[in-house]
């Protein structure tokens, strides 16, 4: 306890937060919704990485040929879930140029070029955090303080007008059978 009554010590006022600067939990809330988002074509990079390499297996099953009329008829069915396994890779495909677009178009709304660049490099280019900042030529210190902010301005754009599809589903719609 200060006793002694010539030089108490000097207290800092609290800080005030601003007026927009959102709560933590909200701030949290804001990364989670923009990552969760932001992430979704490195997930779906993943399946069709997937589904290519499935499509391979069925290609040298299918070339190695039947030599009798029950591997023939496993020969049509191969044949048929290549065909099929080829059209869900090719739609994926699709699915993957429309969403990189449409995530390029809500950071083109980003007025800092510096966090664009930054959430192009870590989410769509699928670099390490380090790897974008030496890109940007930022301080990795500095870097993470970029990201976060950029996540939260995201965030609160996704919160405010979310795009037409539906980003919390993580596979893309199935096509139709034909």
């Amino acid at each position: 306890m200060y006793t002694r009554k010539e030089n108490p010590p000097k207290l800092r006022p609290a800080r005030r937060p601003r007026a927009d600067a959102p709560g933590r939990k909200e701030e949290q809330a804001y990364i989670r919704l923009a990552t969760e988002y932001l992430s979704r074509p490195g997930r779906l990079d993943e399946r069709i990485r997937s589904l290519l390499d499935y499509q391979q297996a069925l290609q040298r099953r299918v070339s190695q040929g039947a030599s009798s009329p029950s591997d023939s008829y496993e020969a049509r069915l191969l044949a048929l879930r290549l065909r099929d396994v080829t059209k869900q890779a090719d739609h994926c495909i699709d699915h993957l140029a429309d969403l990189e677009r449409e995530i390029l178009l809500y950071l083109s709304h980003l007025d800092n070029q510096a966090e664009f660049r930054m959430l192009v490099d870590r989410f769509l280019d699928h670099r390490s955090v380090s790897d974008a900042a030496g890109h940007i030529q930022y301080e990795m210190r500095y870097a993470k303080k970029l990201q976060k902010r950029a996540l939260v301005k995201v965030g609160r754009m996704l919160r405010e007008d979310p795009p037409m599809r539906g980003y919390v589903s993580v596979s893309p719609p199935v096509p139709p059978a034909s």
